[in-house]
């Protein structure tokens, strides 16, 4: 059976995509494809163009040659939670959306029982635990019901656990709601665990685009070759 993702339309389409700061090249001749539905990780060392490449997608930066036609219809995550101390939880998470203080109220609730904290709807973010800020950022970006989640290493400042639980969170809604994702990550064993594909980027080009198999997956939910694909893609970054 022929996969979805290669036969819908494209959410993001990058060629031959290049990127300098002050005459110095940080991407070079970047082509990719992002298509509904699939969660395609984007590793590399520090400094190989990364959060810069997520940013160009996000329109946050323009590209300084090549061509990027990418969907309106997308929402960003960040390493950092970005939640404002002054606004209440409900607020953080609907800033920007339209609709009544009451009607935003409700929304804000619906979204944040899907990471688990209704119950902190009208919470400040300073009564709020790392991980719990980071749920929260979640929330917000999915509450805007995005085609396409741009995430730049979302989970990198939680402690180890935390981490693993919001892997398992992100899963889950990605498989119930089924955006596409493209994640930056430093994490091999992260990213093997929730993607379709990763992608490896060196000095400035993706050199390896490698396909994970999830249809087969251990009682970690991780997929049974993991090992296997771990190793390649440590050997790959070497």
């Amino acid at each position: 059976m022929t996969s979805p993702h290669t036969t819908s339309l494209p959410l993001a389409r990058l060629r031959d995509v290049e990127r300098s700061f002050d005459g110095t090249a940080v991407l070079r001749d970047v082509s990719l494809d992002i298509r509904p539905g699939e969660f395609v990780a984007l590793i590399g060392r520090s400094g190989c163009g990364k959060s810069t490449l997520l940013r160009l997608v996000a329109r946050l930066l323009e590209p300084s040659g090549g061509s990027i036609d990418a969907t309106d219809d997308f929402a960003v995550g960040f390493q950092d939670a970005r939640l404002i101390p002054w606004l209440r939880l409900w607020d953080n998470v609907t800033i920007g959306l339209p609709g009544t203080a009451h009607e935003r109220h409700d929304l804000a609730e619906r979204a944040l029982a899907d990471v688990q904290l209704a119950a902190r709807v009208d919470a400040w973010p300073g009564e709020l635990s790392g991980g719990q800020a980071q749920r929260a950022s979640l929330a917000r970006a999915l509450a805007r019901h995005p085609r396409l989640l741009l995430l730049d290493e979302p989970f990198g400042a939680l402690d180890a656990l935390t981490r693993l639980d919001m892997q398992d969170l992100l899963a889950a809604l990605h498989d119930r709601e089924g955006w596409a994702a493209l994640m930056v990550t430093h994490d091999i064993a992260e990213a093997v665990r929730l993607s379709d594909r990763i992608l490896v980027l060196r000095e400035g080009r993706i050199t390896d685009d490698v396909p994970v198999d999830r249809t087969d997956l251990d009682d970690q939910g991780r997929p049974r070759r993991h090992a296997e694909i771990e190793e390649m893609l440590r050997s790959a970054l070497r």
